[in-house]
């Protein structure tokens, strides 16, 4: 078999295409897609510092919530100490005293704590009555005396 080129032959070729150049992506769409990139970018940066900024807002008001709990529990301790010391001291002598203390210590701690609601009802009335005729006979301050009747009931 040869391969001989004649002219018959040629008229079954077919001639070659015509060279086109195409892009894919033209620069301008390219552009558009690196603008559009950058903004959702800058959006995203953008919601991200918000994020972080309110975020630190609200640990900032979460520390000054717990010290301001926290001074109130200073004052409230702070208040009732003098009635607890001298309690303390005449728990060493006197049975009575030593009752009273088991009664009212439970609801001292929740008061400083301030797990107490002024319309709970921490004592049964015996018992209420008991500690009141105890805080006669005993020296405290009118705002001790407040306290301390606003507490018991």
């Amino acid at each position: 078999m040869s391969y001989e080129f004649n002219e018959q032959e040629e008229e079954f070729i077919r001639p070659p295409d015509q060279v086109i150049r195409e892009q894919l992506i033209s620069r301008r769409t390219e552009s558009n897609i690196e603008s559009d990139m950058n903004a959702d970018i800058r959006d995203v940066l953008e919601q991200s510092m918000m994020e972080y900024a309110i975020a630190e807002i609200e640990k900032q008001e979460q520390m000054e919530i717990e010290n301001m709990i926290r001074e109130q529990q200073e004052n409230r301790k702070k208040s009732i100490e003098n009635f607890m010391k001298k309690l303390n001291n005449l728990t060493k002598f006197d049975t009575k005293a030593n009752e009273v203390k088991e009664l009212i210590q439970p609801i001292i701690d929740k008061y400083i704590d301030n797990d107490i609601l002024e319309t709970d009802k921490q004592l049964d009335e015996n018992s209420t009555k008991k500690v009141k005729d105890f805080m006669r006979t005993i020296r405290i301050s009118s705002s001790e005396s407040s306290i301390l009747e606003k507490i018991i009931k």
